[in-house]
């Protein structure tokens, strides 16, 4: 998700994407993704519910990292969100 949107920020789509969740259904993995180094608004991206983030440029390498991290932490635990 990345954090400046054209309408929305990233973490206000993020919070709706998790206030969709009715049904206690198993919840997507949400990396925020920003330029920002701003330590206040890096949490502000973790308060939302992103799993985690990502500061651009993102090499492939870090991303696939972190996806893969993410998965395996699905696949042993469930969701919290």
């Amino acid at each position: 998700m990345d954090i400046q949107l054209p309408d929305i920020d990233g973490c206000e789509a993020t919070a709706q994407i998790r206030s969709l969740n009715k049904d206690n259904a198993e919840l997507p993995i949400i990396l925020a993704i920003t330029a920002s180094e701003i330590t206040v608004e890096l949490q502000h991206c973790l308060d939302f519910s992103c799993n985690d983030l990502i500061r651009k440029p993102i090499s492939e390498e870090a991303l696939l990292e972190r996806v893969s991290l993410h998965i395996r932490r699905s696949r042993s635990t469930p969701s919290t969100f």
